[in-house]
């Protein structure tokens, strides 16, 4: 996933972009901050946000609500000591069967 993409919901702002397979298995859609358009239909798409500012105001919010859920430092701190709990025990419950 493009680092900018949580960049930007963390800042609150409306993302539009191609869906990219690693972006869609993260963040499904406005519902997270990030409205997807195919190339063809780009410019259009982002002429109808645009022109629809409550609605971009909304998937914004919800993307700065994603980003505060899912990549917050704390959050990505105690994600990341739980992996590394799971991998001591596992090494130490190794060392003691042999």
């Amino acid at each position: 996933m493009p680092g900018k993409i949580a960049q930007y919901q963390a800042c609150g702002k409306p993302v539009l972009a191609t869906p990219l397979p690693g972006t869609l298995s993260l963040i499904s859609g406005p519902e997270q901050g990030v409205v997807y358009s195919d190339l063809e239909e780009f410019g259009e798409q982002t002429v109808t946000l645009l022109r629809d500012p409550a609605r971009t105001k909304e998937i914004g919010w919800n993307g700065y609500n994603h980003a505060r859920a899912n990549y917050d430092e704390e959050k990505l701190a105690q994600d990341l000591e739980k992996i590394l709990d799971r991998l001591i025990i596992s090494k130490t419950d190794t060392k003691t069967d042999n």
